[in-house]
């Protein structure tokens, strides 16, 4: 039982969460401006990107978590995401580096645009 605890808390240490909802209210925080409505983007619970619609807010989010080549990327869609341009999301994040692998999930939940996780 503990060898699977151990590797199980070994795997989630190399995923980082990704959640891209809108904002409920302006503010700043971090120090990152944020206006009421716009889509916001927090890694592993931290606020890190604003942006005008949820995917570039996603985008900005991977940049910065550090997505690369060999990334896998799993996008769990929201009932609010279109998943139009949720498949050219997944189009451009696997043309940003070799080996992008991005999978596109619909997850169903009201508040989210989006969940991702990146390993």
């Amino acid at each position: 039982l503990q060898e699977n605890l151990d590797a199980m808390w070994m795997a989630l240490a190399g995923v980082t969460s990704v959640e891209v909802t809108n904002a409920v209210r302006s503010a700043t925080v971090n120090g990152l401006p944020v206006l009421q409505g716009q889509s916001v983007a927090l890694t592993d619970g931290e606020l890190v990107a604003a942006a005008d619609s949820p995917e570039k807010a996603l985008k900005q989010a991977l940049a910065k978590a550090g997505m690369g080549a060999g990334a896998f990327v799993t996008l769990y869609l929201g009932q609010q995401a279109g998943k139009q341009e949720a498949q050219e999301l997944a189009d451009q994040l696997r043309a940003q580096a070799a080996g992008i692998q991005v999978d596109l999930i619909y997850g169903g939940q009201p508040h989210y645009q989006y969940l991702a996780s990146l390993e």
